[in-house]
């Protein structure tokens, strides 16, 4: 693709055009009245839409700062305030103890040497324009949260996703991090030095514009790159960016730009899933975009992949029943606990805690093998049919094999363990049936089964088909993609600001009586190279004795893939994701090596089964471009390769086995301590 700018024309002097909206900015200073103004009139002209738009219960938290009396007073009583969300970077921001805290509570403290002299100039600069907005308060992370008490600690941390929900606006320092400050703010910060594109058009001008569609969702500056301000970015309701030296707004009506002049509207890009989430609809694919973004962020310190968003999964926790164990929903627990990397080429790292002294590390710090929150990197959490999307070209539905518990300790005995529970699974086919009547649904009789995607066949999961379901609170649309339209009812969480997070004991160990068995792990031809960064982790696993291909196995990484050797006419197809499962073939043990395979062989694995499941998929006509009838089915089973160290089984890898050929497999019933 080549290179193209994006232009604005700005208004002429009779300013009478709607198609110009393109501002010349001041090179120097933030035009701060603008700013002000789009407050305004968000606070006066969007109602609830950008109140309160994801229903969360309403928080103050326990210290605010008061840029009038410059000091940190509780927050008690004062329910509207601003939030700062920025980056450190190499700076490690302040640790509030007992003693700092007391003299940051004294009034004018923050004009004192002593303690001017340790806050970073971002900080600062937040105050001010705090100030400038005729706001009192402001809740920094670094002045109001005290390190001191780790249950308190703990316990702000939890808050943090309805902190930044609560604030009246957050203001994002995307520019640069704590030491590098808001450039631009006239008296109290350095000249932004603005350099904007301004061409001559006869007697007009024109602006190239300095931002995008997707401007204030993603971009190459640390803010957009730290994991810790993933779940500020997400949930705060108002947010005044200060990005690429000037002002941008956005809240869940609109987006405006300092570029643009005052009531000009421009196409915008508001992330639609999380609010959808909170709307009551625990849709899987959905959840695991959001953690997908998350999971792909940087940390200084590995421990803190929890702790970093653990308010976003809080908040979620409401649409979610049962909450997310390190992460995993417990709703949907038998099909998350074998998520994977997203593509056939992602490398995944395995977290590893930091050498800080327990004592200062973010509670819970564990990084369990079996949860995406002790891997690093771009995952998938797997689909469940529920919510009918057109485009998709096969549907999937996951069924409990065993039971899951957990507990804090490997050694822990029955009583002492807690059984999951995952509710979808549980009353999925009580749902199907229509024998209980949910509430707000509405079941729509299909006239064909046609879906809204090039007029594809619409596949249905077992025991559903000829109608469709929609909910009220869910207005329906005919768009490409997702739909409005459901496969089944459900119970939808009512959900209001009054309703609580419901979070688990975060308990790292998994118990379960399953089946293991053993194959052998063989790289397919596209895994021959290793040395590119494209390089497939898809193998196949095979029969130990017939050196039948069995199933395939997704690895973590390029170290994983050098365990394994490869042949060249193993099949290679299957590779767009776990359940695409390689086509059956016999390989010869003279090429498999299966003759001379040993326990000591490296390639030789032991996996253990998770849960089976079922895909539906339509059949791809090449001529045509387009998915027809007939439909087909497979079944898998979902498997997890473990290695034990001291009677604890660890993840290093998950896959599926066709159903079909698991139950050939020699299988052996095993007591799983996962950790």
């Amino acid at each position: 693709m080549g290179l193209y700018w994006e232009l604005l024309l700005c208004p002429s002097a009779n300013c009478t055009e709607n198609f110009a909206k393109g501002d010349i900015m001041d090179p120097d200073w933030v035009d701060l009245a603008k700013v002000k103004q789009w407050k305004s009139d968000c606070l006066t002209s969007h109602g609830s839409k950008c109140d309160d738009p994801m229903k969360i219960w309403k928080t103050t938290p326990a210290w605010l700062v008061d840029v009038e009396l410059e000091c940190v007073v509780p927050g008690k009583g004062h329910s509207n305030f601003v939030a700062l969300s920025y980056t450190y970077g190499d700076h490690l921001g302040l640790k509030v103890d007992g003693g700092l805290s007391a003299r940051l509570r004294e009034p004018h403290a923050f004009r004192t040497q002593e303690i001017a002299s340790r806050i970073p100039p971002t900080l600062t600069h937040a105050m001010f324009i705090t100030k400038s907005l005729d706001e009192r308060y402001l809740w920094v992370d670094a002045l109001c949260i005290g390190h001191d008490n780790p249950a308190e600690t703990a316990r702000q941390l939890r808050m943090m996703g309805s902190i930044y929900a609560s604030a009246t606006l957050t203001i994002i320092a995307a520019d640069g991090n704590a030491e590098d400050g808001i450039v631009g703010l006239n008296g109290v910060s350095e000249s932004r030095a603005l350099e904007q594109k301004v061409i001559s058009f006869g007697s007009r001008k024109i602006i190239v514009r300095g931002t995008g569609l997707f401007s204030l969702t993603s971009g190459r500056t640390p803010y957009f790159s730290r994991a810790w301000t993933f779940q500020e970015h997400r949930l705060a309701k108002r947010k005044l960016f200060f990005l690429k030296k000037s002002a941008h707004w956005e809240c869940q009506h609109w987006q405006s730009h300092e570029e643009l002049i005052p009531g000009a509207e421009i196409d915008a890009y508001i992330e639609p899933r999380l609010v959808e989430s909170l709307d009551g609809f625990p849709e899987l694919s959905s959840l695991s975009n959001i953690i997908n973004g998350y999971n792909e962020l940087n940390l200084r310190y590995q421990e803190d992949a929890l702790p970093g968003i653990t308010g976003l999964l809080a908040v979620l926790s409401r649409c979610f029943e049962g909450g997310f164990l390190f992460g995993i929903p417990e709703m949907f627990f038998h099909r998350a606990l074998a998520w994977g990397p997203y593509w056939p080429h992602t490398e995944l790292q395995r977290r590893t805690p930091s050498d800080r002294p327990r004592s200062v590390q973010l509670p819970p710090g564990h990084l369990p093998s079996w949860s995406w929150i002790g891997w690093e990197g771009s995952l998938n959490l797997g689909a469940e049919a529920g919510r009918i999307n057109d485009i998709c070209s096969k549907i999937e539905e996951t069924y409990p094999m065993f039971e899951w518990h957990t507990a804090s300790s490997p050694t822990a005995s029955m009583p002492e363990r807690r059984r999951i529970r995952s509710n979808w699974y549980e009353h999925r086919e009580e749902w199907k049936s229509g024998t209980t009547q949910l509430p707000g649904w509405t079941a729509v009789d299909m006239e064909t089964d046609q879906g809204t995607w090039r007029d594809e066949p619409r596949i249905f999961p077992a025991g559903c088909g000829g109608r469709v379901y929609r909910h009220q609170n869910m207005i329906h649309n005919k768009n490409h993609g997702p739909t409005n339209d459901w496969y089944f009812p459900f119970p939808v969480a009512e959900i209001s600001g009054t309703t609580e997070a419901s979070m688990p004991d975060q308990t790292p160990y998994l118990f379960s009586r399953t089946q293991r068995s053993f194959v052998l792990g063989r790289r397919i031809s596209d895994t021959m190279e290793t040395t590119t960064e494209d390089t497939t982790k898809i193998i196949a696993l095979c029969d130990c004795l017939s050196g039948r291909s069995v199933g395939t196995l997704h690895l973590h990484s390029k170290e994983q893939l050098g365990r394994f050797p490869f042949v060249e006419d193993a099949p290679t197809s299957g590779h767009e994701n776990l359940h695409d499962c390689l086509g059956r073939i016999l390989i010869s043990k003279e090429d498999m090596n299966v003759a001379n395979s040993t326990d000591e062989d490296p390639s030789k694995i032991e996996v253990v089964a998770v849960s089976m499941t079922r895909s539906d998929r339509k059949t791809w006509n090449q001529e045509a471009s387009r998915c027809e009838k007939p439909f087909f089915t497979t079944e898998v089973v979902n498997v997890l390769w473990i290695e034990w160290e001291n009677n604890i089984a660890y993840r290093k890898a998950a896959g599926v086995v066709e159903k079909e050929y698991w139950e050939q497999l020699i299988l052996d019933d095993v007591d799983l301590v996962l950790g």
